[in-house]
């Protein structure tokens, strides 16, 4: 299985003041399985950069007679690819826009003549670029809050390691289980990491 963490392990054993490297293997196996609960938490794959395709309905292609727009699933939109495997070779923010992160408004291009069996193909690039290239350095585009509650969720894993009673949350349909020592600071930690969540749960949604 391809893993592509959010967090790095020097990051992980900086959050959780942690200094030697006895423990970095279990750790990493703690920042692998975070990746993956997180992941599943927010209904996605991944968070890094993707390249994949959807196909629009219809009824779900819009023209004011000036322009023409469609809303894909996943954000944010990178760039918009091809049509039906046909590379149009569009230039952001000149031959279309991307606004609210997902809303692709185009020029008068008139989408309904490229429909078949009443769909649209469209191959498009969404999610956080991990090495962009801005001014000649590397950027990574991940939101850092990201990081921030894959560590949180390590952090869960690592206080209740070898223990016998625990505390349960339940968010939405999942439920995540802990049991720090300071029950207060876990209530913390807990409404910290839903808070964090919420700005991401609506990913995937049509």
């Amino acid at each position: 299985m391809n893993i592509t963490s959010y967090a790095t392990l020097a990051e992980l054993k900086q959050y959780l003041w942690i200094s030697d490297t006895s423990n970095d293997t279990i750790l990493t196996e703690m920042l692998n399985t975070a990746y993956l609960q997180l992941n599943h938490l927010i209904w996605v794959d991944t968070l890094n950069l993707t390249t994949g395709v959807e196909y629009i309905e219809r009824n779900k292609l819009y023209t004011n007679g000036l322009q023409d727009w469609f809303y894909l699933t996943n954000k944010p939109v990178i760039s918009v690819n091809k049509i039906w495997w046909e590379n149009y070779g569009w230039v952001k923010w000149t031959d279309y826009m991307v606004i609210y992160d997902r809303k692709i408004l185009f020029n008068k291009i008139d989408f309904l003549d490229k429909v078949k069996f009443w769909l649209l193909e469209v191959e498009y690039t969404w999610w956080y670029d991990r090495a962009k290239t801005e001014w000649q350095t590397t950027v990574d585009t991940l939101p850092d809050d990201i990081k921030l509650m894959q560590m949180m969720l390590v952090w869960w894993m690592w206080n209740t390691k070898w223990m016998e009673w625990v505390s349960s949350y339940k968010i939405w349909d999942e439920q995540i289980t802990f049991g720090p020592h300071n029950w207060q600071t876990a209530d913390e930690i807990y409404f910290s990491f839903k808070m964090l969540l919420n700005r991401y749960k609506s990913f995937n949604l049509p």
